[in-house]
């Protein structure tokens, strides 16, 4: 928890409990909340996927593949 809070103070403290859920069984966030998904890319501490994503999961697409697909979205490819 004490991880999650600290993670989530750098863009909304709000959204600890999905990052320590998250943290805690090694599992990707579902959310629309852009700010969670960049702060997940930039930080490399958790991964958030947005609905979009998820589909592309469920229809066998690499988790790698996700990421780059997510970052290039986000401008972030740099990453």
């Amino acid at each position: 928890m004490d991880e999650a809070r600290e993670i989530a103070e750098e863009f909304d403290y709000n959204d600890y409990p999905f990052i320590a859920l998250a943290l805690k069984l090694d599992a990707p966030i579902w959310t629309n909340d852009k700010e969670i998904i960049k702060h997940g890319l930039k930080t490399g501490k958790y991964l958030a996927l947005d609905t979009q994503e998820v589909e592309e999961l469920l229809r066998g697409k690499n988790l790698d593949e996700i990421k780059d697909d997510l970052k290039r979205r986000f401008s972030l490819f740099h990453l």
